[in-house]
């Protein structure tokens, strides 16, 4: 097992392609960018995962069934993101 980041599109809706049963560790800010991190099989086949990003204020619809994965700040904290990934 390994521990591997991915960068965040800062976008509503994206997939992003994990290792089978790859488990989701934290989501921050590395310089200014979205980040990912996430314990990996190294030798586990490819999947695509769904995520939704929401920002402060902005409307959760559609996020009901949506598990939250964390909360990050963009621009000092001028910009709150949370990210939750869909089933």
């Amino acid at each position: 097992m390994t521990i591997w980041k991915y960068q965040i599109p800062i976008v509503e809706s994206f997939r992003l392609e994990l290792p089978e049963g790859a488990t989701i560790l934290s989501v921050q800010t590395q310089r200014e960018e979205a980040c990912l991190w996430a314990l990996c099989d190294e030798n586990a086949r490819g999947i695509f995962r769904t995520f939704e990003l929401r920002g402060t204020g902005k409307a959760a619809k559609g996020l009901q069934d949506a598990r939250l994965i964390g909360t990050f700040q963009m621009d000092g904290g001028a910009g709150v993101f949370h990210l939750f990934e869909t089933t």
